[in-house]
């Protein structure tokens, strides 16, 4: 039996919020579980703040995009199609892992050689 001042999720050790049943990392996790595309929205909100790039997505777009496009979020990431753009309409597209990862990989060499 747990502490009753500690998270009560298995293997979590962290202290429980004053006001609520768990922690704020467990809750934050199940509310992306209910949420995912908010989540996944906020995460690109977040993404697009912070490289200081411009941002104008809404989430019935973007239900729209995904399921447009098939995307499915253990096989897929949401990508920019042009660098310099920002999470805007248009420049988005869905790519597999593997050939973002590779396209990432590409764009950083050229930077390189620029230099």
């Amino acid at each position: 039996m747990k502490s009753p001042h500690l998270c009560p999720t298995p293997y979590c050790r962290r202290k429980r919020r004053k006001k609520g049943k768990t922690c704020s990392r467990c809750s934050m996790r199940e509310w992306r579980a209910l949420h995912p595309m908010q989540a996944r929205l906020s995460n690109l909100r977040n993404r697009a703040k912070r490289k200081k790039l411009e941002f104008d997505l809404t989430l019935e777009w973007l239900i729209d995009f995904c399921e447009g496009n098939g995307y499915d979020p253990a096989e897929h990431h949401i990508d920019r199609i042009s660098v310099a753009k920002g999470y805007v309409m248009g420049n988005l597209q869905v790519l597999p892992f593997a050939e973002n990862i590779a396209k990432g990989n590409r764009e950083r060499g050229q930077q390189l050689q620029i230099l």
